[in-house]
């Protein structure tokens, strides 16, 4: 990891680099869905939910022949306009807004670094109104650098639930679904695999419940015990794989 990028970043550039890779993932010509698709054929994108995650799925759909986006949702409209504005430079049609969460079917709640109150009342509305949230994990804090944190997902979480008056469905982290499918994907046991992750409660728990090997980022220490093995810094977790 370079030096001049710190933990919150890489946080939000992971993210962000996620949801464009597997955008982009479905128009490479090993791709199944590509049979489906004449070279002539338009594909007409929505993105849902357009902050940073969104810019980059749009830069990646706009990067593909004979692809446009054709709508952007999200529930602030200051953000929308935005993003219109911005794709309507690069492709010949306007894109349509749409910011009506009262047709939501599920409430996806993860790590959000452009949070809003718009968007916080969005969710907890449309979870209040029937919606199942669900989410990857309940995890309260990002830690980063010098013993500080970000939020994190559980703190989202809890805020959605206490405003909606319901429970999260965890689809994530710790339960053992999302490893075995890692490893599936990996063609891995965990035997061979190692889960290195900065939350005792969720990375390591989840790890070990499938037999994993488990790093902990703690930059302030832990417990002995706590994982197989505690790394304080990125350069030491680099150190200890040998890269």
């Amino acid at each position: 990891m370079p030096r001049s990028l710190d933990r919150r970043s890489f946080l939000e550039s992971s993210a962000a680099s996620g949801a464009a890779f597997a955008a982009g993932s479905y128009f490479v010509s090993e791709s199944p869905a590509q049979e489906s698709r004449s070279a002539n054929s338009r594909v007409a994108a929505a993105l849902m939910g357009a902050n940073g995650r969104g810019g980059q799925l749009a830069t990646s759909y706009l990067a593909q022949t004979n692809t446009e986006i054709g709508y952007i949702c999200d529930v602030d409209e200051r953000v929308i306009n935005r993003m219109v504005s911005a794709v309507s430079n690069r492709q010949e049609r306007k894109p349509s807004g749409v910011a009506d969460f009262r047709k939501a079917t599920v409430v996806a709640v993860g790590n959000d670094f452009d949070l809003s109150y718009d968007r916080l009342a969005a969710a907890a509305r449309a979870a209040a109104a029937g919606a199942p949230l669900v989410t990857p994990n309940v995890d309260p804090r990002l830690p980063i650098e010098n013993g500080d944190f970000l939020p994190g997902c559980g703190a989202l979480v809890a805020a959605v639930c206490a405003a909606a008056g319901v429970s999260p469905i965890v689809i994530g982290k710790p339960e053992p679904p999302l490893f075995r499918i890692a490893l599936r994907r990996l063609g891995l046991t965990p035997a061979q695999a190692a889960m290195v992750g900065d939350s005792a409660e969720s990375d390591v728990a989840g790890g070990r419940g499938v037999g994993m090997r488990t790093v902990l980022y703690a930059p302030a220490g832990a417990p002995a015990g706590a994982a197989d093995v505690v790394v304080r810094s990125w350069s030491e977790l680099a150190r200890r794989a040998g890269v």
